[in-house]
């Protein structure tokens, strides 16, 4: 009988052991680091999660990791416990950066979440209002700025580049995120960006900045410009928002975010968001992203 009673206690003891550990999101505030600064596409996705989470009673915490193509933010993320209360949400091409130039700070992607939709966008205090005065511009080498925020915003920009068939390399202008090209773009401190019209949208709108083409085939309401994949037909996209873990990280809290993900991308009114902020909702799971990863580490490679 006693012999019994101490099986008894000791599986008591394995169960409560088990439940102490096991991993939930909502037991702690979780660290979201992000490799931009505040305002731009990465942190408008990561804002959408928050106000999910938190209707779920979940706390999510922005921690802004700007400089190094992403690559500071991936360390940070990876220098972090791997218990999973630290988690990135981030861009395609930064997971592609990081992973060509820094191969043993590698992350765990497990979804992307959506996929940007960018704006070729000139000040207004600049003489390029036309798509095709932009292409005049660049192959004629005048002296123009090329804001970029992003690992994604220069591929855009590189690509467009490589079609004017100029043979003089403009100036490109690195910023920390899509946020602070906005702001100069509207000062008129730079020229040209290619942005999320995500956030470039208020801008155009009350004329602040120009619209000179978007990013997709689709046709968004109100848009009447050109689309750059059907200008160029063999165009090819870059970009997009992912959630990522550090290498390590838990099993237990690989999966609970996975599903949470999972049933995030299914709901109709974060989908219904999404198409709202001008977004394109991503399928889940880790094909679509990594095909995407893939491709970025290619262009890189070429272009050595």
């Amino acid at each position: 009988m006693k012999q019994l009673k101490s099986i008894l206690l000791s599986m008591a003891l394995c169960l409560i052991a088990a439940s102490a550990s096991a991993f939930d999101a909502k037991s702690k505030p979780v660290q979201v680091i992000m490799p931009f600064a505040p305002g731009g596409g990465v942190d408008q996705t990561f804002r959408h999660l928050q106000k999910y989470a938190a209707a779920k009673n979940i706390t999510l915490v922005g921690i802004y990791k700007p400089g190094g193509e992403g690559v500071v933010a991936m360390n940070e993320l990876n220098s972090a416990p791997k218990d999973g209360y630290t988690v990135s949400v981030t861009t395609v091409p930064v997971i592609a950066f990081n992973r060509a130039k820094n191969p043993s700070a590698d992350i765990i992607a497990v979804t992307g979440i959506r996929d940007t939709i960018f704006s070729l966008v000139t000040s207004t205090k600049s003489n390029i209002k036309t798509i095709d005065e932009l292409e005049r511009a660049i192959r004629d080498g005048d002296k123009i700025a090329l804001g970029v925020g992003a690992p994604g915003q220069k591929l855009f920009l590189e690509q467009f580049v490589e079609f004017t068939k100029t043979k003089i390399e403009p100036l490109y202008v690195p910023y920390k995120g899509g946020g602070p090209v906005i702001n100069d773009l509207v000062a008129g401190h730079i020229d040209v960006a290619a942005v999320p019209y995500s956030i470039s949208k208020s801008q155009i709108n009350a004329g602040k900045i120009n619209l000179l083409a978007l990013g997709t085939k689709e046709k968004l309401q109100g848009v009447t410009v050109t689309s750059i994949e059907n200008r160029y037909p063999s165009w090819q996209h870059y970009d997009g928002f992912a959630f990522v873990l550090a290498q390590g990280t838990d099993q237990q809290a690989i999966k609970w975010w996975s599903d949470f993900l999972k049933e995030y991308l299914a709901d109709p009114q974060v989908r219904a968001d999404f198409i709202a902020e001008d977004t394109v909702v991503t399928e889940f799971g880790t094909k679509k992203l990594e095909k995407t990863v893939t491709a970025v580490i290619a262009r890189l490679q070429k272009e050595k």
